[in-house]
């Protein structure tokens, strides 16, 4: 083993053991819906129009993480919690309808943030 391999297995031992403190690097950039308080998540007839990635890097250790924003709250890093059912209004919140596609609402646990995402309805 070099030097550098040394190294490398003691920054993985690091990071097994640490107790992660992560701050988000850059924000996602998501539109708001038609509907008011309500962002835009994924749109599959216009999906250019917005990032949901994200980056976290722990204080402690410097591990680098991607989540998206349509999993995982970008404020508090939980992971957002899907409502029951389907609203096949999708015009309500994207401004037109599509045959196959239903809209349905994710919101934080802690009251930060709520998305609407399509999702297949066939």
């Amino acid at each position: 083993m070099n030097q550098v391999d040394i190294l490398l297995k003691q920054v993985e031992d690091i990071r097994k053991t640490c107790s992660h403190q992560f701050k988000a690097l850059d924000p996602s950039i998501i539109p708001d819906s038609l509907v008011p308080g309500l962002l835009e998540g994924l749109n599959l007839t216009n999906p250019k129009r917005a990032r949901f990635s994200f980056h976290l890097k722990c204080t402690k250790c410097s591990m680098v993480e991607t989540e998206s924003a349509l999993v995982t709250c970008p404020l508090c890093f939980r992971g957002l919690v899907k409502d029951e059912g389907l609203d096949s209004d999708r015009a309500k919140y994207f401004g037109q309808l599509h045959l196959y596609y239903s809209v349905r609402i994710s919101r934080c646990p802690e009251g930060h943030f709520s998305i609407a995402s399509d999702e297949w309805d066939q």
